[in-house]
């Protein structure tokens, strides 16, 4: 796949666990990678596939995710410490882009506006954004302003029925 698109994929399952179960971590992840959230289609590979939780709140139940998905747990120290989770996968995603040029795209699976300065910084650097946004507040038009794709629980949800056609079919 010489013509993918190099990306990485950060997901706050606190914020977005029900929308992508890690027990059809499979088929979501090849819609990723075939780029069916992309309107021109195009392939991505993968350099980091990161699912991100704290140990006070749910851990994702399906350890054979772990073949596919990076699990990250983001200890509280406190029960009313509030977000870890961001924090990591902030400093992560700044990490990526100061580091590896080669990253073309992030996509960050949270509803949480707390990231919108990250998506703004990203594409300040010249790299593409993905994010979702919550299709019945005015949380997509906000996003719209940071992301180059914004995606909606909808099309989460459908990618948890995707099926990657054989090749040559």
């Amino acid at each position: 796949m010489s013509d993918a698109i190099q990306s990485v994929l950060m997901i706050d399952y606190e914020n977005v666990g029900g929308l992508v179960p890690v027990k059809t971590v499979e088929r979501w992840l090849a819609w990723f990678e075939d780029g069916q959230y992309d309107p021109e289609r195009r392939p991505r590979t993968f350099a980091a596939r990161r699912i991100y939780y704290t140990n006070i709140a749910r851990k994702p139940k399906n350890e054979e995710a772990r073949q596919w998905l990076t699990f990250v747990e983001c200890p509280r120290p406190y029960f009313g410490a509030k977000n870890v989770v961001d924090m990591a996968l902030i400093l992560d995603v700044a990490e990526m882009a100061f580091h590896d040029p080669s990253i073309n795209e992030f996509v960050i699976l949270s509803r949480d506006r707390d990231y919108l300065p990250l998506l703004g910084r990203l594409r300040q650097m010249g790299r593409r954004t993905v994010a979702l946004a919550h299709p019945d507040g005015p949380g997509i038009e906000v996003f719209q302003q940071f992301a180059d794709i914004v995606l909606t629980d909808g099309q989460l949800k459908s990618a948890r029925q995707y099926v990657r056609m054989a090749c040559g079919a």
